[in-house]
């Protein structure tokens, strides 16, 4: 049976995220992060999320309370015992993250990476398309192919 377990979220980082270190020395940090409902009256949700070593580093470092952020993970399902009452909590484990923008009311309405790597992407591409065009230009298409000139 094919199971597909994959969680893509948007949302701003609740609190200022701490870092924690394992026994075995792994960093981890788990925050939540609010993500706006549906709707115009929709009420945001809550969602519990953890990252691992340098990944919890890197948020930890880099965002602060407020911060908006995207998220790719798995649903992880985690049930223990505390004082004879059993546990269960629901969280996204993250493989990978993109800082968005800033916190809001910061003033700095930064454009999301994800749109600045394709402007750079596009600049590349006119760039080459350029270099292509000027090597073309040298290239006499009516001159007569010369077989013994082609390597293979």
């Amino acid at each position: 049976m094919a199971a597909i377990n994959t969680v893509t979220l948007i949302g701003r980082v609740v609190r200022d995220i701490e870092v924690k270190t394992t026994n075995s020395g792994k960093s981890v940090a788990s925050f939540a992060l609010a993500v706006d409902g549906y709707g115009k009256d929709a009420d945001a949700s809550f969602i519990d999320c953890v990252a691992w070593n340098k990944a919890a580093e890197l948020l930890a470092e880099y965002a602060p309370k407020g911060k908006q952020i995207g998220i790719t993970g798995r649903l992880q399902t985690r049930i223990w015992e505390k004082d004879d009452i059993k546990r269960k909590a629901t969280e996204v484990i993250i493989d990978q993250f993109q800082f968005l923008s800033d916190a809001k009311g910061s003033g700095n309405n930064a454009v999301p990476a994800t749109e600045r790597y394709a402007e750079a992407d596009a600049k590349a591409t006119n760039t080459t398309t350029n270099q292509a065009a000027k090597a073309t230009e040298d290239i006499d298409l009516d001159a007569p192919i010369d077989l013994s000139e082609i390597p293979f």
